[in-house]
Formats: C-alpha cells, sequence, structure tokens
C-alpha cells in the first residue's frame, strides 16, 4: 500500500501593521530596529497585544484564578479537529439544536472549529458585526465532551454586544481554550489534525498562534 498523502491548510491570519484588531486595542507595530544596510543584520522590534490575529485565550484571560498558556502541556495545543458549519445562523445564536447531531463526532474531537462565515469579511467594518456564536445552553452541552478547546472564525467566540461574554467564561470555566479569528475552515472536511501553537510566554493570558489543519488522504 502506498502512503497517504497530507494537505497542509493553514487557517492563520497573516499579522501586518494594518490587520483588523479588536475594538480597543492597538494595532501591531513591526519597526525595523537594525537594518541590513546599517548593521549587515535585521531585527524587528515588535509591539504587540497578546490578543492579536489568530489567536488563543487562556482561562486567565477573563477569570481571575484561571491557568494561563504556559501552564497549560504543549500537548493541550494539538489533537483531533472538526468543523462545524453553521453559516445558515448569521447573525443568530447557534442553538443546541444545531450541535447535538455531531455527538458521535464530538466524543472524538480535540477542537470543534465553528465555521460562521466571517472570514470573507476581513479587513472590513463588517467582520466586527454578525456573526453567529453558540448560546449558552450549546456552550454547557459541548463542555460535557473531553474537548481542548474551541476554535471559531470571528473576532470574539462571543457576539460583540455583550458585556458579560458568557460563553468565554463557559469555556474557561472548564479550563478550556478559545482560538479566534480562524481562516480557511470551509476546506476543512471530516476529522483532521490540528495545531495552534502559542508563543511560550510567562504568564499568557493569550498568544498569536500558527493554526495548521493537516488532512490526509
Amino acid at each position: 500500500m502506498g502512503k497517504s498523502r497530507k494537505t497542509i491548510v493553514d487557517c492563520t491570519h497573516m499579522i501586518h501593521e494594518g490587520m483588523p484588531v479588536f475594538p480597543g486595542s492597538d494595532r501591531p507595530v513591526l519597526d525595523p530596529v537594525f537594518t541590513f544596510d546599517a548593521l549587515g543584520f535585521r531585527e524587528k522590534k515588535w509591539t504587540i497585544f497578546s490578543h492579536t490575529g489568530t489567536h488563543m485565550d487562556a482561562p486567565a484571560h477573563m477569570k481571575e484564578d484561571g491557568k494561563t498558556l504556559d501552564q497549560f502541556p504543549a500537548e493541550t495545543f494539538m489533537g483531533k479537529g472538526f468543523v462545524l458549519d453553521v453559516r445558515e445562523c448569521t447573525a443568530e445564536e447557534i442553538p443546541l439544536t444545531r450541535i447535538k447531531p455531531f455527538e458521535k463526532i464530538l466524543k472524538e474531537i480535540d477542537f470543534l472549529l465553528i465555521q460562521t462565515g466571517w472570514e470573507v469579511h476581513w479587513g472590513s467594518d463588517q467582520y466586527f458585526e454578525g456573526f453567529s456564536a453558540l448560546s449558552a445552553e450549546a456552550a454547557e452541552y459541548l463542555m460535557t465532551f473531553e474537548l481542548k478547546g474551541i476554535g471559531i472564525d470571528a473576532i470574539s467566540i462571543d457576539r460583540m454586544d455583550t458585556k458579560t461574554y458568557p460563553i468565554h467564561k463557559i469555556l474557561f470555566r472548564h479550563k478550556k481554550v478559545i482560538i479566534e479569528n480562524l481562516k480557511n475552515l470551509s476546506v476543512l472536511s471530516g476529522v483532521f489534525n490540528f495545531q495552534a501553537f502559542p508563543l511560550h510566554v510567562v504568564d499568557a493570558d493569550g498568544s498569536p498562534v500558527r493554526a495548521i489543519a493537516v488532512v490526509e488522504e
């Protein structure tokens, strides 16, 4: 038998100075402090918020006694993933009834990645409003499975009009990680290998990640 072919799907938005960021955050600054012309080598100083671009939230982001990313073992950031396509739920909550048919798959995976379709609005004002988010009931149901985390192709796992961030808090109470601003979920199907590794920074409430899916054919 021949070897299986692997396709690598990059689920990560590029970090650059003009990129979208969560309202209230500053865009990254990538300052070329040392240049090749002047010194014979290049090195930039990055000034960046910990929740920039495709990034991971730790429970410590919104839970006073929550774990930081550096307190999780490295294997937390890799496992089996599955995309739940909820593009029909635009501007609505994702109800429990939309999740329950996938009970068998949820028992097998580590990461549920929610496809709202909002990636197409990346770089426009529309990216910050109108996307769907889990209902509290659906989020609590997902916590009955042995998931490592939940990801989404939108700016937040909660709706933008929230003042209490209930979905974040449900996941953090159960020591899960959250991955926001994913991309290319539309090309993924079935169960695949998923990796999203944060920078190994002390007391990390969050970190940009390089999120990839490895699809075996």
